[in-house]
């Protein structure tokens, strides 16, 4: 049974490129066979350019407008894992010259049972087109064939040097809104209906109660009949 990832010492990578050129000329394509290269990272340029991607698109500093609250200060990044599809001239890139960063992603690990998380170099506002990474930039290096294993590759062969995040504590106004804010007098509330007297006659619910005058009727008629 194959392993997950096989690593590479010292010039195994000259090795896997002139392997890979080999297949290329004595078969058609060899576009399914996916070598992927895992890597892990220290060089300070490179760990800069994660480092804006993390400030710029970490979720639990998400405001309520989908836009980061952390700044420059928040975040230290110590050590990062990359991995990327290989080919010869991909090698020859990463032997020469430098492979951009912007085609890139790269996983982190924040702190102890948090999991890996994954990110995209080209998320970071600290990004230019000349950013680079090279083999001389990564300290360690494996070959797989899927980058599903790259989180395991990342929490085996990486030193734990945890990314380390100041979040800012965001307060829920709804949760915490006190129902009168200071110096505000509370909302007048209506009086309550006047009791009846203890000695009043009940009404009877639905009959019509008789309109008072100030002369009662059988007066009138009487002034009426000159009686």
């Amino acid at each position: 049974m194959a392993s997950e990832y096989s690593e590479l010492y010292n010039n195994d990578i000259d090795k896997l490129r002139d392997g890979l050129d080999i297949l290329d000329r004595v078969v058609d394509s060899i576009d399914g066979l996916d070598i992927w290269l895992y890597g892990i990272v220290t060089n300070p340029n490179v760990l800069e350019v994660a480092r804006g991607a993390i400030i710029k698109y970490d979720e639990p500093s998400m405001d309520d407008h989908g836009n980061s609250t952390l700044e420059d200060g928040d975040v230290q990044v110590t050590e990062i894992g990359v991995y990327l599809l290989v080919s010869p001239d991909v090698i020859d890139m990463l032997n020469g010259s430098g492979y951009p960063l912007r085609d890139l992603r790269f996983v982190y690990q924040e702190g102890d049972g948090e999991g890996t998380r994954n990110s995209l170099f080209s998320d970071s506002d600290s990004l230019s087109n000349d950013d680079t990474i090279r083999t001389s930039d990564m300290g360690e290096i494996a070959v797989a064939q899927s980058e599903s294993y790259i989180d395991k590759y990342f929490t085996d062969k990486s030193n734990k040097l945890k990314v380390e995040i100041n979040r800012k504590v965001r307060r829920n106004e709804e949760a915490t809104e006190h129902p009168h804010p200071v110096g505000a007098q509370p909302e007048p509330t209506a009086p309550a209906p006047a009791q009846p007297a203890a000695n009043a006659a009940p009404v009877t619910p639905g009959a019509p109660v008789p309109k008072q005058t100030s002369l009662k009727l059988s007066k009138i008629v009487e002034e009426f009949l000159g009686l």
